[in-house]
């Protein structure tokens, strides 16, 4: 279940931060070092994250498991035109295996056509085959691959995805 975040609710956005920073040393870790990782993603911190959402350039939701009642982690999405574009997706490790990721992108798709956007995008490692898979199960279509130049002469590769709402 998803929970939309507010910039009001401290609590939500502090979560959002800290598992945004987990996801980020997790995803690239074998690419980047800390350091680089810290300069590169500052987007992440409390501030930010909290007039982000209410300037509404990104939007945050809680991820809830609900055979737990637990976070379960967080999905951050920006629009861009018609386009509804998922930044970020973490799901905690203690959670991961139980198919929350399959019911999250039917939440995403309801999310999209309930918001008029014609297109939901997502940008996954190259090396991210299990996760690849998993949206290619529910419709996404692969559509590129690019590079994409983080700073300090690194580049990751990833593959986009779009599934049309």
């Amino acid at each position: 279940m998803l929970i939309k975040v507010k910039h009001s609710n401290k609590t939500h956005v502090e979560f959002c931060s800290k598992f945004s920073n987990l996801f980020l040393k997790e995803y690239y870790l074998n690419i980047l070092e800390n350091d680089i990782i810290s300069e590169q993603f500052k987007f992440n911190d409390v501030e930010i994250i909290s007039r982000d959402i209410k300037d509404k350039s990104r939007i945050f939701y809680l991820i809830q498991d609900k055979n737990e009642d637990k976070q379960a982690g967080y999905i951050s999405f920006y629009k861009n035109q018609d386009i509804l574009y998922i930044s970020q997706i973490f799901i905690l490790k203690n959670h991961r295996g139980k198919c929350l990721l399959k019911d999250i992108i039917e939440e995403i798709k309801d999310i999209a056509l309930k918001s008029s956007f014609k297109t939901i995008g997502i940008s996954i490692l190259e090396n991210k085959k299990k996760i690849q898979e998993i949206f290619k199960g529910q419709g996404f279509i692969k559509k590129e691959n690019s590079a994409k130049y983080i700073g300090d002469n690194i580049y990751i590769y990833e593959d986009e995805f779009t599934y049309t709402v």
